[in-house]
């Protein structure tokens, strides 16, 4: 219903009154900026995102699972993480293993963790029943290791992104566009990390981004169309002081 409406004030091209550089009130079309969409609690913020994506609207989450917390942002902190140092980041490993990146599965992991011993990335190198999934993991992983602290942090993601096919995977689905966006947003981060001449170690800019991953829960996602801006969602709590046009107060039967 939400969506729907929204779709139908663009559609019928609804205006709103807004004033002019002399002061005067102008007529001007909706645009999905002006609409904040505020709610009491975050119990129904998937359903809400979910029906926004699927009808192609794009919003901005101001509070709620932020930035920080979504998968794909934890699936380059992984292969960051075990790049710095592979054999001491044996959780960091299995998640890069299973995830989007390879998709090893779980049985052969767990075939893995059997092997008497070394740590886990000496057990998977020398686990004899590999599959092709997994020759391809260990392939990738060593030479993106021979130069993961001698590239700057932006390039290497860059590098791990489109070489593991993790690309393809952040723009699949009716979440492609914002995982997509997270991503650039990531970008944007390590290319400002790396403008710092004192933090260009790879092992410094995963410490800053686990500290940002438990500290700034509420950071908002990527806009996913940022010249036509995004619809916001924000709690009640969080929208106290700011003014919208239009606001949309969702499940008030609760």
């Amino acid at each position: 219903l939400i969506a729907q409406h929204i779709k139908n004030m663009k559609a019928s091209v609804e205006t709103l009154s807004a004033r002019g550089k002399n002061g005067q009130a102008l007529e001007r079309p909706i645009q999905y900026d002006d609409i904040a969409i505020l709610i009491q609690s975050r119990r129904h913020l998937p359903d809400i995102e979910k029906a926004l994506l699927t009808a192609g609207i794009p919003y901005l989450t101001t509070s709620g699972v932020g930035f920080y917390q979504r998968q794909e942002i934890y699936d380059i902190w992984n292969y960051l993480n075990f790049l710095s140092a592979p054999s001491k980041n044996d959780a960091s490993l299995a998640g890069v293993l299973r995830g989007p990146a390879f998709g090893i599965s779980d049985a052969e992991l767990y075939e893995i963790s059997l092997q008497k011993d070394g740590n886990f990335w000496e057990k998977t190198q020398n686990y004899q029943a590999k599959s092709s999934n997994l020759k391809r993991a260990i392939h990738t992983l060593n030479k993106h290791y021979q130069f993961a602290h001698r590239m700057p942090v932006n390039q290497l993601i860059v590098t791990i992104v489109n070489e593991t096919g993790l690309i393809g995977t952040l723009k699949t689905g009716i979440y492609g566009q914002q995982r997509l966006a997270n991503y650039q947003k990531l970008l944007e981060l390590a290319r400002n990390f790396d403008g710092d001449e004192n933090t260009q170690i790879l092992p410094d800019f995963i410490e800053f981004l686990d500290v940002l991953i438990t500290e700034e829960p509420r950071e908002g996602q990527a806009p996913v169309e940022a010249s036509s801006g995004a619809v916001q969602i924000m709690t009640i709590h969080t929208a106290k002081g700011k003014e919208f046009p239009i606001v949309i107060l969702p499940c008030l039967n609760r």
